[in-house]
């Protein structure tokens, strides 16, 4: 598999832009008539790390279609650990350099950005035309609702989160209560996690407290065009869901 210019001027300008949104949030506001001298220095210092180059590539991705999806870590995290997802991904690669193969009569490599399209495309397709399974319509909707709020954190202009969010963070005492308090909502996320919509990590520890996080699934990332890094949530309740699936 063909790889694109990683560290390419254009994703060193998108690092620098979240780094400025970064610098002007934590510096304290100044007026015109302030003294310019005064240390402008902000509390915590800038650092150009990992999750600011995976925000920028997001960034990059959905403002100018850059290719985010390519190569074989990205084929391996979109699966989701499973193996027929991943076969499922793969294979339309593979078809594809067959093709080219044929046609050209040696050169079977793919650039990363027909990568980026067929694996997008692949991921479309599964999530809009091949779920059929029990509350599909249901968990199509809840997945959409979800995905749509993580990518509006993702695109915020600091990169808060690095590459942006991938889950909803629910306190691990609401879950556990769901299926009495919400019956239908746990018959949704039951068929979506037993078919890869969603992975649950329960007991996940941070922000001194004890949460659940209900993962988008690797399908849904692409096709959403979200972060293949995971940990990124929001702080939600049961409550969210159930206003997602359009139920009072």
């Amino acid at each position: 598999m063909a790889s694109a210019d990683e560290n390419g001027e254009d994703l060193r300008l998108g690092m620098l832009a979240i780094l400025f949104e970064r610098y002007a949030k934590r510096i304290p506001q100044r007026s015109l008539f302030e003294d310019s001298t005064d240390d402008v220095e902000p509390n915590r210092p800038l650092t150009a790390d990992a999750g600011v180059a995976d925000g920028a590539r997001i960034h990059l991705l959905h403002k100018h279609d850059r290719p985010y999806f390519f190569g074989i870590d990205a084929l391996c995290d979109a699966s989701s650990e499973n193996a027929e997802q991943f076969l499922q991904l793969a294979a339309r690669l593979v078809l594809q350099s067959e093709t080219q193969l044929v046609r050209r009569g040696k050169d079977a490599m793919l650039t990363s950005g027909v990568q980026h399209k067929l694996l997008r495309e692949r991921a479309s397709e599964m999530v809009l035309r091949d779920w059929d399974f029990p509350q599909s319509q249901l968990v199509r909707r809840l997945a959409n609702g979800i995905a749509e709020e993580c990518l509006k954190k993702s695109m915020e202009g600091n990169a808060s989160l690095g590459g942006g969010a991938t889950a909803f963070g629910i306190p691990q005492e609401d879950f556990d209560a769901i299926p009495e308090t919400h019956p239908h909502l746990a018959r949704v996320l039951h068929f979506g996690v037993a078919y890869n919509a969603f992975g649950l990590v329960p007991n996940h520890g941070t922000k001194k407290r004890v949460w659940c996080l209900i993962e988008l699934g690797g399908a849904l990332l692409l096709h959403h065009g979200l972060t293949l890094k995971r940990g990124g949530f929001l702080e939600r309740r049961s409550e969210d869901l159930v206003r997602l699936l359009g139920e009072v």
